[in-house]
């Protein structure tokens, strides 16, 4: 799935947005070893498919520990939990992003959180000016939502 070429209103849909109240339980989730895939950008970070999830459409956030890997969040289903040492540092949007390359359904999910939907959003946001900006074909209705980046503009 390439998030550009996509409205907003069609990766979020009719989603239910609850408040960030509860804060989500750290709970480390197993992953694929031998199918981990490090972060160019952050080296001490990676990805690899969660184990019993949909391959790499359901993966887990990894920080260095030193020989080996520890979970740092996941992305599993519906449900994005990055770990709070980790957070406010970029990573997040990489999760993302790596999961919903190989996710085909919108919208993507039923329920958002506040913060996940202020992820969704500075992400789509991104993706849309990259592929603006390297001369995809965005679609019209994708550019709605982002006036500023119309070449009528």
């Amino acid at each position: 799935m390439k998030l550009w070429e996509y409205t907003s209103e069609e990766l979020i849909g009719g989603a239910e947005i609850t408040s960030d109240v509860s804060i989500a339980p750290e709970i480390e989730v197993p992953w694929e070893s031998d199918e981990l895939e490090q972060i160019a950008s952050m080296p001490n970070y990676a990805t690899a498919p969660a184990t019993g999830g949909r391959g790499l459409a359901d993966q887990v956030l990894l920080e260095r520990d030193g020989d080996g890997w520890k979970c740092v969040g996941h992305y599993v289903g519906d449900i994005i939990i990055v770990f709070r040492r980790v957070q406010n540092t970029g990573i997040a949007d990489i999760l993302f992003l790596r999961c919903l390359e190989h996710r085909r359904k919108v919208p993507i999910t039923t329920t958002f959180s506040a913060s996940g939907l202020r992820l969704l959003k500075r992400v789509h946001k991104t993706e849309v000016e990259k592929a603006v900006r390297h001369g995809f074909n965005v679609p019209a209705r994708v550019l709605e939502d982002f006036p500023e980046l119309r070449a009528d503009n």
